[in-house]
């Protein structure tokens, strides 16, 4: 996690992107271990993982935005976005419904509709944040109506439309990921 810590503060984008994947792929093949094993296997819960994890995902870095030097605030933006992509990686796992619950019982949704309101205050990288945050609350609803109903309680849909709406008008991309959201918790019925 220190690595992910330091990634969007100590480096500009391509200073080392390797490192930040190679650690992302490391923490994806953790949680797959950690879920593939028995409570009495594990040195440490998915649960303490992930709750770090979502910490670091909505953390703030002092001074990202003081001095007009926007290195920083692209590592950030890069950051963050590799971190919500390898939430939908994680997912990819046999068990997926088990794994799933370990999510939604981490306030994952919350975390990502968070991520979504801070976002606003970067130039260039809030839309980026957002279509993936998009993306990502998707592919954890994927084949699940408890997560969809999940999201339903907790967020609601009128309130992830007011946060969107707060953002000002939508890209294309946006409006393409929201359709694919759609998609997914509505798909078409066999004939």
């Amino acid at each position: 996690m220190s690595v992910l810590r330091a990634s969007g503060r100590l480096c500009p984008p391509g200073d080392d992107p390797q490192l930040l994947r190679v650690t992302l792929k490391c923490l994806i093949g953790t949680i797959h271990v950690l879920h593939g094993s028995g409570r009495d296997q594990r040195g440490v819960e998915i649960r303490s993982i992930l709750d770090t994890y979502f910490r670091l995902l909505n953390g703030e870095l002092p001074g990202l935005l003081e001095g007009g030097n926007h290195a920083p605030e692209d590592g950030f933006v890069t950051l963050r976005i590799s971190m919500l992509n390898a939430i939908s990686e994680m997912l990819n796992c046999s068990d997926r419904p088990v794994l799933q619950a370990v999510f939604l019982n981490n306030n994952c949704y919350e975390h990502i509709i968070q991520l979504i309101q801070n976002s606003k205050v970067y130039d260039e990288g809030s839309e980026s944040i957002t279509v993936h945050a998009i993306a990502v609350l998707t592919a954890i609803m994927k084949s699940s109506p408890s997560a969809k109903e999940v999201f339903k309680e907790r967020i609601g849909y009128s309130h992830l439309y007011e946060v969107l709406k707060s953002r000002g008008r939508p890209s294309k991309r946006l409006l393409q990921e929201l359709m694919n959201m759609v998609r997914a918790w509505f798909p078409p019925h066999p004939p």
